[in-house]
């Protein structure tokens, strides 16, 4: 072989080794907007890229030995260019429906494999089919030298290419771009070297150019969607602006990695998004504002907005993405004002560098839970913030996740690692303070004494509904255990970990009424409270913690108290809690459990901690409470959840199922129906891992059409638990209110073994059932009052 054919096989390997890297960096952009810049992303692309490669050492080799000819060299080369066209059409055309139906963790590497696989692989055969071609003709003592080479020249282009990919290509063009002029030149090098290596010619320059057609037309093949404004790829993620309909009202949105970031109405001009008018909890605590700092720009509608309401402020922004201030200016009406001074840089690079103080700070850097700049939640990242304060100064932030009792959760570690620093704060849920589903979530810290927020209301006379409502959206931290949440550092912040339990759970929910995780996290306080009998202090402890829940979830709470005389002469008290949805309704049904256990079981033991009997039913309809203040699609009668005390009678060791509770509410119905309620349906012991419930007689008696309806319902979903058998006649508190000629119907799974022992303990309990039978609820709801 000539000396300028061995340069040109270097060079060529040079290109290919540059091309490998470029697939790799623009690899890692095409997956964020679908699976977030996480960890999971980033490892998958690289483990799959570096796989490929070895793969292709490995059968490259063998490969070169039964076949040392140039042309097979180029031909795998031009097989690389159709194989990355083949990924662009993919991501053109299918990897938007794909990609939603697979989960944040395992996503990345799926997508990764079906994507970039082939591509890296046929690459990655060609650094030994170099080194065999080099070698042909040589002596033995040079092979080494050779082979080192193609590995320099390989090695050097991938430096190259990930240098010009990440400092020229994504600034300037847009990723799908990049991958078809890739794709082009792949199958230029390779057609063009192949078509140099044969004989017969004309059908080779034919297939060539149609190929390059073909892939010239991948650019074009997805035309811009008509609401899309502008968009463009930036530094670090994908932008568009786009006009839509949102609210009933017209709409510019900016979207970050098809994650909406913020945007105004256009009528008015004002900020559309909810979470995003919490910045006007600076007139709370610093009416008066002299420097502001904003840490994420997006539209820039709040250091807008901070302009004309502080007209004598000056303002520091900082936005990593470069571009996004001409884009907000451009797009979303910002004025170009000396007071506001951008600096497109990285929030805890520009804190820890400035000297700056502020007299306030909004942030709002976290997207969505796909992009959570880990450095930026932890405890060392909040101190730098506080650092930054002035005296008496605020800092507000959103976050978003969910209000969780499950021990794996980011936004839960984030407000413990928030109050660590800040130790006077405040946080409010946006769309409800006592929901665990997905919201944004403000984080409210004060660099001074303590203010209480309901009466600067009133000092100040503040009358903006953001301001104002915000009292209602503040979250009783007392609900939750903070023990089980870590506090973040920069040594330890799982936060790509936990964001994948949470969407995890997200996804669940989008085909499920209730969430089982949070249901048996919900259970599992309740078992940690102890034995529930009547005077025990875990009794006390769950009435307190329920009525709280409850309260969370709507106004309507009443605490029924009575006092009843025991067979031993002495006086007991007892309190039922009602919680009441929609209560402007006439017509009502009732959705009942009992929160007490016994004081003994049934062998006359002590510690009867009872997490089916006594816990379960509880835990189910808390989360169908939930369920009910966030529905859309509203059940048109109105709901009342009950707990009942004293269903298992007074604290003695012959103690039984007395109902007590039940009693009192029935004869009582005066006080709060105007007329008596249509419906009943009484749940106990309803999480089994072995969930069998068979119809009970004098439920069937008494409602027998809605009954069967109940377990027609069940029956479609899950068959293996609901059993339309008639097996137990049983008298509980259903039986009470069917006395009161209430039609009423029990649930319980009658069959489980540890009823009324000391085994009824959490482990004998499950998830899955407690989900089965809050779904089974609130369908049957829907279907019974469509």
């Amino acid at each position: 072989m000539s000396l300028i054919a061995k340069k040109l096989l270097l060079a060529v390997v040079f290109f290919t080794g540059a091309a490998v890297l470029i697939i790799e960096v623009v690899a890692v952009r095409i997956l964020t907007p679908y699976f977030g810049s996480t960890m999971y992303t980033v490892s998958s692309v690289l483990s799959v890229v570096l796989a490929a490669l070895s793969l292709g050492y490995y059968l490259g080799g063998s490969f070169a030995d039964r076949h040392p000819q140039p042309r097979w060299f180029y031909l795998i080369i031009f097989t690389s260019g159709v194989a990355t066209v083949l990924l662009q059409v993919i991501v053109n055309h299918w990897l938007a429906a794909w990609a939603p139906q697979l989960s944040l963790v395992s996503g990345p590497l799926l997508m990764s494999l079906l994507l970039f696989l082939l591509p890296s692989f046929l690459l990655g055969t060609l650094s030994p089919i170099v080194i065999k071609l080099l070698s042909l003709g040589e002596s033995v003592e040079v092979i080494g030298k050779l082979s080192g080479q193609a590995f320099f020249w390989s090695t050097l282009g991938s430096i190259v290419g990930s240098l010009v990919a990440g400092f020229v290509l994504i600034p300037r063009l847009g990723v799908g771009s990049i991958v078809t002029y890739l794709s082009i030149s792949l199958l230029i090098v390779g057609g063009g070297g192949y078509l140099c290596s044969v004989k017969k010619k004309v059908w080779v320059i034919v297939g060539l150019i149609v190929a390059i057609c073909l892939a010239w037309g991948i650019v074009y093949s997805t035309s811009r969607k008509n609401d899309v404004v502008y968009q463009t790829d930036g530094v670090y993620q994908k932008i568009a602006v786009i006009d839509k309909d949102y609210r009933g009202r017209p709409a510019r949105l900016l979207m970050l990695d098809h994650n909406p970031s913020s945007g105004i109405y256009l009528d008015t001009g004002d900020i559309a998004f909810d979470y995003t008018q919490y910045y006007k909890l600076y007139k709370y605590f610093v009416p008066e504002v002299q420097k502001m700092l904003v840490l994420g720009g997006g539209a820039y509608d709040v250091p807008g907005k901070m302009l004309e309401e502080q007209i004598t402020a000056t303002i520091d922004v900082v936005e990593i993405e470069p571009s996004l201030l001409k884009i907000a200016q451009q797009y979303f009406h910002l004025p170009t004002d000396a007071r506001l001074v951008n600096h497109a840089t990285d929030a805890r690079v520009f804190l820890a560098q400035t000297d700056g103080k502020y007299d306030f700070i909004f942030s709002d850097i976290y997207h969505s839970l796909y992009g959570v700049p880990a450095h930026c939640t932890t405890k060392e990242y909040f101190s730098l913030v506080k650092n930054r304060l002035q005296p008496n100064g605020v800092v507000v932030v959103n976050a978003i996740g969910t209000l969780t009792q499950q021990k794996e959760s980011f936004l839960m570690s984030e407000i413990k690692t928030f109050r660590a620093i800040f130790p006077n704060s405040y946080f409010m849920g946006v769309n409800s303070p006592g929901s665990a589903r997905l919201q944004n979530v403000i984080m409210i810290g004060v660099n001074g004494n303590t203010v209480l927020m309901a009466d600067l209301i009133k000092k100040k006379k503040l009358t903006e509904p953001t301001i104002v409502n915000s009292i209602d959206k503040l979250i009783d931290l007392d609900r939750f255990d903070w023990n089980q949440y870590q506090v973040l550092t920069d040594d330890y912040s799982p936060v790509d970990y936990f964001n994948a339990m949470t969407l995890k759970q997200v996804e669940m929910m989008k085909y499920n009424f209730v969430n089982g995780g949070e249901t048996m996290a919900f259970l599992e306080k309740l078992v940690n409270f102890g034995p529930r009998y009547n005077g025990s202090v875990g009794l006390e402890q769950s009435r307190e913690f329920l009525v709280k829940e409850m309260r969370n979830l709507t106004s309507d709470v009443i605490e029924q108290k009575l006092e009843s005389v025991g067979p031993d002469g002495k006086n007991y008290l007892f309190s039922n809690i009602i919680a009441r949805f929609q209560p402007e309704k006439k017509d009502r049904i009732i959705l009942a459990t009992h929160y007490d256990t016994r004081a003994y079981t049934k062998d006359g033991q002590k510690d009867f901690v009872g997490a089916n009997d006594g816990a379960s039913g509880v835990a189910v309809l808390r989360q169908v409470a939930e369920y009910l203040t966030v529905m859309e699609n509203k059940i048109p009668v109105g709901v009342d959840i009950i707990f009942f005390d004293g269903e298992e009678g007074y604290p003695l060791p012959e103690d039984k199922t007395l109902s007590i509770g039940a009693e009192y509410f029935v004869a009582n119905l005066k006080k709060y129906y105007q007329e008596l309620p249509k419906k009943a349906l009484v749940i106990d012991m309803v999480g089994d891992r072995d969930l069998k419930f068979y119809l009970e007689k004098t439920s069937l008696a008494n409602d027998e059409a809605s009954y069967r309806k109940l377990f027609a319902e069940a029956d479609k979903f899950y068959p293996e638990n609901f059993i339309s058998q008639v097996k137990y006649g049983i008298a509980d508190d259903h039986t009470v209110l069917q006395a009161k000629n209430i039609p009423s119907m029990l649930l319980i799974d009658f069959d489980y073994p540890y009823f009324h022992t000391n085994q009824d303990t959490i482990d004998k309990v499950s998830s899955v059932s407690l989900q089965k039978v809050g779904n089974v609820i609130v369908q049957y709801l829907y279907s019974e009052y469509k």
